[in-house]
């Protein structure tokens, strides 16, 4: 989990508002549940899955990263 939260400060401190914005909406997205499972066990990976319950639990905790990491 941590790798993860690294992960959302590095992105959020080196990326332009734009990048932040469209990850922002894919992750409201499967956070939502309209994601489709067998594409998010390709991109996110089944161990995130397995580490979070679920792909929706996964993406909302990646957004407080997001709006708690903004400058």
């Amino acid at each position: 989990m941590a790798i993860d939260k690294r992960g959302v400060e590095d992105f959020v401190s080196c990326e332009a508002h734009e990048g932040v914005r469209s990850l922002r909406y894919e992750l409201q997205v499967i956070a939502e549940g309209k994601g489709q499972e067998n594409v998010l066990d390709s991109i996110v990976g089944l161990k995130r899955k397995a580490r979070h319950g679920t792909y929706q639990d996964w993406a909302k905790l990646m957004l407080l990263w997001i709006s708690s990491a903004r400058p």
